[in-house]
Parts: C-alpha cells; sequence; structure tokens
C-alpha cells in the first residue's frame, strides 16, 4: 500500500504535488533540526491528534494505523515529530519517499491518497490511450502532451510505460463510467447528504458548500474548459443561473480547471455563474459526477435529483423539503400552553417598561461578548429580572417544557441562560437574519433554543423561519417552539405592530 500511495503522490497535478512535497521537506527538516520534544509535550500532541480525527477510542485508532501501515510505534515517532517546536528557515535537503509516507499519513486533507492506494482496481484495464486522456483532460484539467516520456519524467517515473501503467490502474480504481447524471460506487443518489467541500473561486477566494445552506442549488460539472462539451455546458450553466436567481436558487460550476484557466474563460464569456476549482476531480468523485453531471440540492444540502448538462434541468419543481402536511416539516418541538395567558401580558408589561437593543454572542479577545450588529438581527430586548415574574415563568416552563423535551429528545435539560422578552417592531424592520446559535464557542452549553410567543395576532410577518426545511410558522400565544441550536433559522422582517416572544436556550443538566 505505501508503494501505491508514493505513485498517487507522483500522479498529483503539479502545484499539489509541489505543496504536498513542501510539507514534507518542511517535516524532515524539523525532525532533523529540532530539539528533542518532552515525553509530556508528544502525549499532549498525541491527544490533540487524536481528538482532531475522531480516534479517542483505541479501536477507532487501532483501525486508523492498520488503514495505514503503521504500527503504534511507528505512530508514536510520528507524534514525537509533530512534537517539535523548530521550524528551520531556508531552502536545502532532500526529500526521502518515508519523510512524504510520514507526511501523508499526518497532514489534513491526504486521506483519499490513502483510502485509493488501499484499494485494488478491477483486473480489466481500459487502453492506455483512453486512461491518459481521462488522466489529463478530467483529471488535471489539461490537453494530453504530446510528448509522454517527459510527461512521465517530470512525475518521476522511469518511463512513459510505467507511468502509463499507473494511470491504467488509477483509472480502474474509479470503476467504470456512469450513465449520464447517474450517481457511481457509493456516490450520493436522491435523498443522500450532499458530500460536503471547500474550493477555491478566483474571485472570492475559497467557497463552503455549507453556504448554500437554506437555498435550493445546482451543481454542475463540466469536465476540463478547454473541451468543446466542457466549454458549452458551462455557458448553458451561466444562462440558467440567471433564471434561477429569480428564484432565489444558486448554480456552481465545477471543472478540474486551474484558477487562472477558469478567470481567461469568464473573462472571454462575460460568465456570471461562480466556478469553482476541483483540481484532481476529488469532489467529483465524491458526487459519482462525470463531465456533464447536474446535480440538484434541496434547501437542507440534500441530494433532490440527478441529470445531464445536455437534458433540461432545473425546471421541474423539486417539491417542498420534508414531509407533506399541514404540521412542520422543521424537526421542531411545539408545545401548546406553555405560558398562562395572564403571564404572556406580564411579560409584555415588563418589556414596556425597560428595553434596549438586542446583541448577539460573539467570541472575542475576552471571551463570549454581546455585540450589538443592526445588520443581522433588530430586536429590543428586555431582560428578565423581577424575580417573582422570572420564578413564576420558571416554574411554568420546567413543569410544561422541560419535561416534553426530555420525553421527546431523550434529554435532561435545565434554562441555561437569562431570559429575554423580545421584541420585533414594524417601525424599526424588526427582524433576524438567518443564522445557527451554536455559530462558535461562545455558544458554550446551548443545546436548544426556546421562543414562546406572547402575542400572536397583534402583528403581520415575523414568521420563524427554518430554511432549510423551507418551513416557516407562526405559534399561537403562550405556544412554545424548542428545536436544536445547529438549526439554520431566521425571523422575518415584521410589517406591521410588533411581535414580543421570550426567548432562551436549554443545556444539559447535571
Amino acid at each position: 500500500m505505501e508503494r501505491r500511495a508514493l505513485e498517487l503522490v507522483r500522479l498529483l497535478d503539479e502545484d499539489a504535488r509541489g505543496a504536498l512535497l513542501q510539507g514534507a521537506l518542511l517535516r524532515a527538516r524539523q525532525r532533523d533540526l529540532g530539539p528533542a520534544p518532552t515525553p509530556e509535550a508528544v502525549r499532549a500532541q498525541a491527544l490533540a491528534f487524536r481528538k482532531a480525527r475522531g480516534l479517542l477510542k483505541a479501536s477507532e485508532l487501532d483501525r486508523w494505523l492498520s488503514s495505514r501501515a503503521l504500527t503504534p510505534r511507528g505512530f508514536a515517532a510520528l507524534m514525537a515529530d509533530e512534537a517539535r517546536v523548530l521550524v528551520a528557515q531556508g531552502e536545502g535537503g532532500a526529500v526521502t519517499p518515508g519523510d512524504v509516507l510520514d507526511y501523508l499519513r499526518v497532514a489534513l486533507g491526504t486521506e483519499g491518497l490513502w483510502r485509493e492506494a488501499a484499494l485494488e482496481g478491477p483486473e480489466a484495464r481500459a487502453p492506455a490511450a483512453e486512461a491518459a486522456r481521462w488522466y489529463f483532460e478530467q483529471r488535471l484539467g489539461v490537453a494530453v502532451p504530446e510528448d509522454l516520456e517527459e510527461a512521465a519524467a517530470q512525475r518521476d517515473f522511469d518511463d512513459s510505460s510505467d507511468f502509463l501503467e499507473a494511470v491504467r490502474r488509477l483509472h480502474a480504481r474509479q470503476g467504470p463510467p456512469a450513465a449520464p447524471g447517474a450517481p457511481s460506487g457509493g456516490a450520493a443518489g436522491p435523498g443522500d447528504p450532499a458530500p460536503s467541500f471547500q474550493l477555491e473561486n478566483h474571485a472570492v477566494g475559497s467557497v463552503r458548500l455549507e453556504l448554500l445552506a437554506g437555498r435550493r442549488a445546482a451543481l454542475v460539472f463540466t469536465g476540463s474548459l478547454s473541451t468543446k462539451e466542457g466549454a458549452r455546458w458551462a455557458l448553458q450553466a451561466g444562462r440558467r443561473s440567471e433564471e434561477l436567481a429569480e428564484d432565489g436558487r444558486a448554480v456552481l460550476v465545477l471543472t478540474p480547471d486551474a484558477l487562472d484557466v477558469q478567470a481567461a474563460f469568464v473573462r472571454s464569456q462575460d460568465l456570471a455563474v461562480p466556478l469553482l476549482s476541483d483540481r484532481g476531480g476529488e469532489v467529483a468523485a465524491r458526487y459519482g459526477a462525470a463531465p456533464g453531471t447536474v446535480v440538484e440540492l434541496d434547501a437542507n444540502l440534500r441530494v433532490a435529483r440527478r441529470s445531464h448538462a445536455g437534458e433540461p434541468w432545473g425546471e421541474a419543481p423539486l417539491g417542498p423539503a420534508g414531509a407533506a402536511g399541514d404540521g412542520p416539516r422543521a424537526p421542531v418541538l411545539l408545545i401548546p400552553g406553555a405560558l398562562a395567558p395572564d403571564t404572556c401580558g406580564s411579560l409584555c408589561a415588563a418589556w414596556a417598561s425597560d428595553h434596549r437593543e438586542g446583541a448577539v454572542t460573539r467570541l472575542g479577545a475576552r471571551g463570549a461578548e454581546a455585540t450589538v450588529a443592526s445588520g443581522l438581527k433588530r430586536r429590543l430586548d428586555h431582560v428578565l429580572a423581577d424575580p417573582t415574574l422570572l420564578g413564576e415563568v420558571r416554574r411554568q416552563l420546567a413543569s410544561r417544557v422541560l419535561p416534553e423535551v426530555e420525553r421527546c429528545f431523550q434529554r435532561r435539560v435545565e434554562l441555561s441562560e437569562a431570559l429575554r422578552v423580545g421584541a420585533y417592531r414594524a417601525e424599526d424592520r424588526g427582524h433576524f437574519a438567518p443564522h445557527r446559535d451554536d455559530a462558535n464557542a461562545a455558544a458554550g452549553r446551548r443545546r436548544f433554543a426556546l421562543a414562546v410567543n406572547l402575542n400572536t395576532g397583534s402583528y403581520r410577518g415575523g414568521r420563524l423561519r427554518f430554511p432549510e426545511y423551507e418551513d416557516s410558522l407562526d405559534a399561537p400565544r403562550g405556544s412554545a417552539v424548542v428545536y436544536s441550536v445547529a438549526l439554520l433559522h431566521a425571523v422575518g422582517e415584521v410589517t406591521d405592530g410588533a411581535r414580543m416572544a421570550l426567548v432562551g436556550f436549554l443545556g444539559d443538566a447535571p
């Protein structure tokens, strides 16, 4: 497997191979020139390494070591290398195959190489010419070079025969070509979560799939822009993106081309659709997407439909995300009568006596900090402090809400932060933009968000929205809505009156 892993390194594109070898060289120089770490430092490094990769259980670590042909002693040596604090300056030195293997074992972003190295391709392999076209045009996004001997030498192969045989093995691991638009192997099909990715765009830098949460989207895998079909499909995607934008839908085009190639294509064609550089075709492989595949996603980033760029796509409605019916589609708990009507009135009166502009919690230099962000949130808040009223509210929530949460989610919780009465007023264009309540470390103990409407029917707008599920609701007066802090949610703009709500968070009970 180690020999196959080194072979795969040589088949990376030039930029990726250069970055990997540079990392391996740095590791080698750190190992040779860095001071010996203390045993405590090695143990701390090993613990941090295992936490970052979810390897805290001995069985998980054993599987990880086995997949990389490592012994426990070899793992300890790697952690000793990682614990060195001196970084050598300057250039020079040589990288051995062992240095590259060590770097592959610990470097982030190289997991796929080990998975591929462990696979044995089928006996039947494509002809060399077909495999070479696939490797250069689809995986690297360049034309097949005329001089294959030079291409082999650039990748440290002895000759073109060894190089082409390695390419044929790599091509065979991808499995037989899929039908247009159909997923190959274990790739995501309709109903599956869309595989996450982060790719570069020449204009804005890194783009994460998660940025599309709450919007329907289409991912168009065109193949290289240097091919006639790839260029045609990219231009078609540009036209469709303008039409779909009217419905709030997004289109991303993924090609294996380098950023400068994509930038030149966008300028020459005056293309508005974002192009993402999938160098090496790793994202396309995870989606099982041959050139010309279109993968449509619902608002919850699940695969809704697969089609082909040569056929109409993005036209038929995908249908609402979630189950049909009159009830909520988002995974929320609706508890009627959580607060008595007179308690709702008392909370509104308390807000009228004292309130200020609401803040959001962010992690600053001094820890969790409350920051006013009117572009994100426009709400006037009253922190509930009157002991009599606060005690009554806590009593009602403890008897009516907390037991329901434990029964439905099998989790004992308690109020974890101060309770607030918030008002979204039409005169302020009150709203709360889409956000998650666990978006940073300042979220602390939060597990569930709690919202109780206090004056339903006295305002227009202001619905509680869950964009990922294309759902919204306006709960009856006194009813509690409880939902995971991980859900993307928002409050629509209030257009008339003022929506009053009691808001808070629930955390794990001791």
